[in-house]
């Protein structure tokens, strides 16, 4: 059986010191099972049009069993919704794939895609992959490395010169793409054609459709001119990858900005790596490091080491275009990159006080998506936006949450409520 659903839009994303949340699981994990399969019930009645509200209703009474259930049990009111652990668990458990993959050997793939050609016929993807031989999806999610190979490299020798050591193999899914002959694309959108931002997404998207992937341990590698690319693509959707690695190749002139939650390993690089590593450190960020020696081991270790953080207390972002304009919980909008201000947003969050501070500058509103791993959305939140303060409380919603993972199918960014706040301009805007 295929993945229950389709995804919204591809760019709406594909998969540790975060706000995290002091509560801890409250279902046992067949509870949290069980919920699950009533999560995909709704969204197969979704996409055959039919069902869909008696599907809801369903999933929100067995939820609303849970909560009072829990309420007799802890002696207060108790809100399945307000445990993040239980919302993740319940929608990865959603998840439903193919039930044999190829695994232990690099295989081809060809997969379509909603690009069309001039004759309208799909434009596909082409990658190769290697799953490791013990895969099974009924073990558990295992970690992506997604690799834009050196110019000219076949994506299947690329996976036999450069990525052999057994660990990777054997736990990873590890796959490298074909990418446009024009190597000017790889970092960018081809603007309605297939363009290396394209290709990485597109692959990503089948990939994860296909096998049982922690959506926090997505990785984006890049040789050569891919290294450049990786950079850049991730600039833009920052938040959808646990890292990036550059081998053998230097970035090109990104700013690390967006970079402040994604860490990035370097074997060796240029000047821009060079740059763009002083000027992270001079932003107080500690998430690039630089290591000319470092051998696959090494960066097997870097990628252990280095899960996605994917509810972080402070985030850092400068849109590089009208396509990737979210990182993490925060969504900008109403900005001009064409315009004399550089449109960028600071927002970090005191949960212990439940206040949410904004810094802004060239960007007119901000949509922020809150779960309880984010804010107590028990209390009252502050949010303060250039120095405006906004007291606000906020209910959490089924119905947000099921449309969030419809959108992002990422199981650890479930949001249960959100809210457009407008940005005053401030001195200097």
């Amino acid at each position: 059986m295929k993945t229950h659903r389709k995804f919204a839009a591809l760019f709406l994303g594909a998969a540790l010191m975060a706000a995290a949340s002091p509560i801890e699981a409250l279902l046992k994990s067949t509870e949290q099972e069980k919920l699950g399969k009533l999560v995909t019930e709704y969204y197969d009645a979704l996409a055959k049009k039919e069902g869909i509200a008696e599907a809801k209703a369903d999933l929100a009474e067995e939820i609303a069993k849970f909560d009072e259930k829990l309420s007799k049990k802890q002696k207060e009111k108790v809100s399945l919704l307000a445990s993040p652990e239980d919302v993740e668990a319940i929608f990865a458990a959603s998840k439903v794939y193919e039930k044999s993959q190829r695994t232990g050997r690099v295989t081809d793939v060809e997969a379509p895609t909603f690009l069309k050609d001039a004759n309208g016929d799909s434009v596909p993807v082409k990658y190769s992959y290697h799953a490791p031989k013990a895969y099974k999806a009924s073990k558990g999610s295992v970690p992506l490395i997604l690799i834009i190979p050196d110019d000219k490299v076949e994506p299947a020798r690329c996976l036999d010169d450069q990525w052999l050591l057994s660990e990777i193999r054997n736990g990873a899914v590890i796959a490298a793409v074909q990418m446009p002959q024009d190597p000017s694309l790889w970092g960018v959108s081809g603007m309605g054609q297939m363009g290396g931002l394209e290709t990485v997404m597109f692959a990503m998207r089948d990939l994860t459709k296909n096998f049982a992937i922690d959506g926090d341990r997505v990785y984006l590698a890049g040789h050569g001119p891919g290294v450049a690319a990786a950079v850049n693509i991730a600039n833009v959707f920052p938040h959808i990858f646990a890292g990036v690695i550059g081998r053998s190749g230097d970035m090109g002139a990104t700013e690390p900005t967006n970079f402040r939650n994604l860490p990035c390993l370097f074997s060796g690089g240029g000047s821009n790596v060079s740059t763009f590593e002083t000027k992270a450190r001079e932003m107080n960020f500690e998430s690039v490091t630089v290591n000319a020696e470092a051998r696959a081991e090494d960066v097997w270790k870097w990628i252990e080491a280095n899960p996605r953080n994917a509810n972080p207390a402070k985030i850092s972002f400068a849109p590089t275009s009208q396509m990737g304009t979210s990182s993490y919980w925060v969504t900008a909008s109403g900005y001009d990159l064409d315009g004399e201000v550089k449109p960028e947003i600071t927002v970090e969050v005191d949960r212990e006080k439940n206040v949410v501070a904004i810094t802004s500058r060239g960007i007119s509103t901000v949509t922020l998506w809150f779960n309880d791993a984010i804010v107590d959305l028990d209390r009252e939140v502050t949010v303060i936006c250039n120095g405006e303060e906004y007291n606000d409380t906020f209910g959490r919603s089924l119905s947000t949450a099921l449309d969030q993972f419809f959108r992002s199918n990422d199981a650890s960014r479930v949001y249960t409520t959100g809210k457009v706040y407008d940005l005053p301009e401030t001195k200097g805007n």
